[in-house]
């Protein structure tokens, strides 16, 4: 069947449309590249970091000679970003504002490592609409608040967030509670109380958790909560105030396979019998 000349000038425009939609965005993640690299960070590429671990000796698909010619822009999409911080940056280099403008075009980017810079309220706005995000690594971050934490909820692809030694309190942990698919949630350091970790009931997915840290208030009576969380396997309580009688309430973790309780009130003799009773978790004291 013979095609007419409109439906032939319609392939051609939408053909058209789908290249320079292509050879903008190779554009703007070379141009993201360069001003990680930049500010003292590195990227990691999809071919290069399957299921969250980097492989070595891997290459980036299609074929060599039109990647050759082209170049590998057209054929790959940074799905790790980290600036963390390290010292060997240089001493000019672009703003962290720029940076995350930058990754904010990165339309497939899954881990964002952020340790070490100083964010504020404003930095999360940058990043609230990287919605394919799911691993966020803060630490250090004193300039955090309430209400910048509550923009990461609308991140729901997140399955695992480090936001360690800032000032959230248990306003914090009420928006991160509507994050859905939650698994990891890493927050030594903060403000918490007891009666702020009700929040940790509203994250049904929840294996991973750590409150520790000196800053917290934490007690036997916080783990009384978290004992409640049945599908922990992971608990930090390091530098918290928690006992012997508070260890005792997370005895009942049916799944519980490891307890950090370093710098607590928890003594060896209380250990020995929580492993006398289960002797399948590990404790690191």
């Amino acid at each position: 069947m013979a095609i007419s000349l409109r439906a032939l000038l319609l392939l051609v425009l939408i053909l058209g449309v789908l290249l320079g939609w292509r050879v903008n965005k190779a554009r703007d993640q070379r141009r993201a590249v360069g001003a990680i690299y930049d500010y003292g960070g590195f990227v990691y590429y999809d071919w290069e970091f399957v299921n969250r671990r980097y492989t070595s000796g891997r290459q980036p698909p299609g074929p060599g000679w039109l990647r050759g010619w082209l170049g590998d822009e057209y054929f790959q999409d940074v799905t790790v970003v980290s600036l963390s911080d390290n010292l060997f940056r240089l001493k000019t280099r672009p703003t962290l504002d720029s940076v995350l403008t930058h990754a904010k075009t990165m339309g497939r980017l899954e881990y964002l490592d952020l340790r070490g810079n100083q964010l504020t309220d404003a930095h999360l706005a940058r990043i609230r609409d990287l919605t394919t995000l799911e691993s966020l690594w803060i630490q250090a971050s004193g300039g955090l608040t309430d209400n910048g934490v509550a923009q990461l909820k609308i991140m729901t692809n997140i399955t695992s967030l480090h936001l360690e030694n800032a000032t959230i309190t248990g306003r914090g942990l009420d928006h991160l509670a509507e994050i859905p698919k939650l698994e990891e949630l890493h927050v030594p350091g903060n403000r918490f109380i007891d009666a702020d970790l009700a929040s940790l009931s509203r994250m049904p997915h929840l294996k991973r958790l750590d409150v520790g840290g000196r800053s917290s208030e934490i007690t036997d009576e916080g783990m009384k909560l978290i004992g409640n969380i049945t599908t922990l396997e992971f608990v930090g309580i390091q530098d918290t105030n928690t006992s012997d009688a508070g260890l005792n309430r997370l005895r009942s973790l049916p799944n519980l396979k490891e307890l950090r309780t370093g710098r607590s009130k928890i003594t060896p003799e209380g250990i020995q019998r929580f492993q006398a009773d289960r002797p399948g978790v590990k404790i690191v004291p």
